[in-house]
């Protein structure tokens, strides 16, 4: 049996710094100047949409989508008194997003939405959602989406700690043919820690999304919690704000037959099982019936 080619980190790095740079206009349909290579890969991780057109020559996709990470939650106030000092409670972590793997027969021309979901806002009080993260195409019908992480809550009345966001659970494919997924949940952000001797609760942790990718490695994080406040006699001291979560990133490779799972995440610790990604050519991009796709029941 032939050894495949293993697709390393520079040559994913530096492919999608020379594909960014030289990107086509969002709109503009296939050209000469597009034909895919084998292993053509493209990051996109600017919150929002972005339309991407199939370069000449294409014929498998393979598509990895991250859900933003959740906003971190804030401290607890301090409040001081005559007696002495107030120290206030740490704010929770938000979730880290989930992450999908997915892959199917691709056509010249067809034309896919990207929706990079943003990242859930860290506040003083309880954060924000992780958005999701989803690809379409043009017509809207839904191909894949992989969840946000969960909101961080605050720390109450000072002493009370915050608790960690939920890690994005959800991901579904509708691609069809269908092979090889990766489902990836999110993990749960870290609880705040209580007042203490001798200083204030410490923030949890943000989340580490369900994978790291190498071209958006940062992606999917959630945000931490915010430090509790510290206070002196008779004065008293506002807890921190949570900080935000990061947002989401879509990766798309082209008749990518020759990368494994593990060319695309960070480490072996961070991938999941290997998955047979050497499709045979079929017919376009196709998502499942209308009503299949856009069952909430499904996600």
């Amino acid at each position: 049996m032939q050894a495949r080619k293993r697709l390393s980190v520079a040559t994913i790095a530096v492919g999608c710094a020379a594909l960014l740079a030289t990107a086509a206009p969002a709109d503009a349909g296939p050209s000469a100047a597009q034909a895919a290579p084998v292993d053509f890969v493209q990051a996109f991780t600017q919150p929002g949409e972005h339309i991407f057109t199939a370069p000449k020559g294409s014929k498998t996709v393979m598509i990895a989508i991250v859900g933003a990470g959740g906003g971190g939650g804030g401290g607890g106030d301090a409040v001081g008194s005559a007696a002495g000092t107030g120290k206030g409670a740490g704010g929770g972590g938000g979730g880290g997003g989930s992450v999908l793997l997915c892959g199917g027969s691709f056509r010249a021309g067809d034309k896919v939405k990207f929706i990079v979901g943003a990242g859930g806002k860290g506040r003083y009080g309880d954060g924000v959602d992780g958005h999701n993260t989803e690809v379409r195409m043009s017509n809207g019908l839904l191909i894949g989406r992989a969840t946000g992480g969960g909101r961080a809550t605050e720390a109450q009345k000072g002493v009370y700690i915050g608790y960690g966001g939920a890690g994005g659970a959800e991901t579904s494919c509708f691609l069809k043919p269908l092979q090889g997924p990766v489902k990836r949940q999110g993990n749960r952000g870290g609880n705040g820690s209580g007042p203490g001797s001798p200083g204030n609760g410490y923030g949890g942790s943000g989340g580490a999304p369900g994978g790291q990718l190498k071209a958006c490695p940062q992606a999917g994080f959630g945000g931490g919690g915010g430090t509790g406040g510290y206070s002196g006699r008779n004065v008293n001291s506002r807890g921190q704000d949570g900080s935000d979560g990061k947002p989401g990133c879509v990766v798309v490779l082209i008749n990518a037959k020759s990368t494994t799972v593990d060319d695309l995440f960070v480490s072996e610790e961070a991938a999941p099982a290997e998955p047979d990604w050497q499709h045979e050519d079929g017919p376009a991009l196709e998502p499942l019936d209308e009503k299949s796709a856009n069952s909430e029941d499904e996600v």
